[in-house]
């Protein structure tokens, strides 16, 4: 037997013989040449330049750009915290339109587009151009520009009227706008399947699935508006699902582009006509704007001027009698310099005006502990806090502050041993910190009136040697209860 190889003794080197011949191998894809082309122009014409969305991303900035102008915080993330600016904010929120519901229901529809144009922070106005980039260029792009426009503004007027229903809380912001893009470009992937390049239908379906249960995620956060974003979502999703994509299926027949220039005909006079207004209110601005009275408060409160803080702050809410997010506001500025029965007042003016305001409950804390300091002795003004600070913590039953109200309604309420031991909890639960003083100060008269003067007397001690300055005037209301503890241990012969 002879046996091949690459150097034959007879002869030069040859190559190698091939025990199995075929043709060279080809890259081996999973659509057609017919496919591949469908797809490129199918995104060819996804990405074309979105001048309906760039124009709108413009327009929301340049909004956010008047509203610093006009005076607003300047924040990256949340809300201004600080007194003077959140009481700027109310009053320029107001002025501008951001979603005041008592304010729809009293006749301003306008603020349903309105709170649709303003935005609180750097990043809400950022985030959510960003989004509406992303998205909204696939809407104006596969469904057509009189689309788009009925479906933004339609989602806009559906997300704040349903946050008005269902909700209650003042808002602003785009995103329930934005997010009816995500609707409409959720539905072509619902109802126009087939139609759609293979290589991009996970896109519409699966990815943007997840796109959904991402912001519905943080839709549940705090300071997020959940009924915007639904009602928002709802509308997109139902243009989508009745509107026919001119990417897919051509030109609209004349009845369709009838109807849809009506429709996009009424949201360019929503949106013109809510400008109008709004451009009126900017006008009328230095008239309405407390300019003086909250730099003056400001500058008062930064002294440590209570008395001074507090006239102006009760010249602001005779002038605010018809805002009540302002009388909340108020409201709480009198509770921090214990002004505790015009808290009271501000807080009922809250709640007349407001009755029917459904969402966070912290309100409710804040008018026990005014009402709990401002009549200690009255069995009505306890039992009513307590019916007010329960209805807070069915919302939320481990927060401490509301848990601290309870405990202190109920040492007024001659319920001791409840209070000492909710008291005891919070202290273990907090230790050492300046928070812990009020629970001191609750604990120790409840001691003493279940006849444990020692144990009384021993954390008076303890506490006065850890927080033996005045508290500061953001906890008046611990001075308040520590000179009630310290007169009822003088009368029982504890303390000298």
């Amino acid at each position: 037997m002879r046996v091949l190889t690459d150097h034959d003794e007879n002869g030069p080197e040859r190559q190698p013989r091939r025990l199995v011949h075929h043709a060279p191998l080809k890259r081996w894809s999973p659509i057609s040449r017919e496919e591949r082309r469908r797809t490129r122009a199918f995104v060819r014409r996804l990405t074309e330049f979105p001048y309906l969305t760039l124009a709108l991303v413009a327009f929301l900035c340049w909004g956010f750009v008047v509203q610093l102008i006009l005076g607003w915080p300047l924040t990256v993330f949340l809300p201004p915290t600080d007194v003077g600016d959140a009481l700027l904010t109310e009053a320029l929120g107001s002025q501008l339109g951001w979603l005041d519901p008592v304010a729809v229901r009293q006749g301003e529809g306008w603020r349903l587009v309105s709170a649709t144009l303003l935005h609180g922070s750097i990043f809400h106005v950022v985030g959510n151009c960003a989004v509406l980039y992303f998205l909204g260029r696939i809407v104006e792009n596969i469904y057509g520009r009189t689309a788009f426009l009925v479906a933004y503004v339609g989602a806009g007027v559906a997300g704040t009227g349903l946050s008005v229903i269902v909700s209650g809380n003042n808002s602003l912001g785009a995103s329930g706008a934005i997010l009816g893009m995500l609707g409409a470009s959720l539905a072509l992937g619902i109802r126009h399947r087939e139609q759609i390049p293979k290589p991009l239908r996970s896109y519409f379906g699966t990815d943007l699935w997840v796109f959904v249960l991402l912001v519905a995620a943080l839709s549940l956060l705090p300071f997020v508006d959940w009924a915007g974003h639904l009602g928002g979502f709802l509308w997109g999703l139902g243009v989508g699902l009745v509107w026919p994509p001119e990417l897919l299926t051509g030109r609209p027949s004349p009845r369709w582009r009838a109807v849809g220039g009506a429709l996009a005909g009424a949201s360019l006079g929503a949106l013109l006509f809510t400008s109008i207004v709004v451009g009126q209110r900017i006008a009328e601005l230095g008239e309405r704007l407390p300019s003086d009275d909250l730099h003056a408060f400001v500058a008062a409160w930064e002294r440590d001027d209570s008395e001074a803080a507090v006239r102006i702050a009760r010249r602001m809410s005779e002038r605010y009698l018809d805002s009540p997010q302002m009388q909340l506001e108020l409201g709480r500025v009198f509770l921090t310099v214990a002004e505790f029965e015009l808290a009271v007042d501000a807080f009922r003016r809250f709640e007349r005006a407001a009755a029917e305001r459904i969402g966070d409950d912290r309100w409710q804390n804040d008018m026990a502990w005014a009402m709990f300091l401002a009549s200690p002795d009255d069995p009505q003004a306890v039992d009513e806090g307590l019916r007010r600070v329960r209805m807070a913590l069915a919302e939320d039953p481990r927060e401490p502050a509301y848990r601290n109200t309870l405990a202190y309604g109920l040492l007024l309420d001659g319920q001791y041993a409840e209070a000492e031991a909710l008291s005891r909890e919070l202290m273990e639960e907090r230790g050492s910190d300046e928070a812990a003083q009020v629970d001191a100060w609750i604990l120790i008269p409840a001691l003493a009136a279940l006849g444990r003067t020692d144990e009384a007397v021993a954390e008076y001690t303890t506490f006065e040697v850890l927080f033996p300055e005045e508290p500061p005037i953001e906890m008046m209301g611990i001075e308040v209860i520590k000179d009630r503890v310290e007169l009822q241990l003088r009368e029982q012969g504890l303390i000298d």
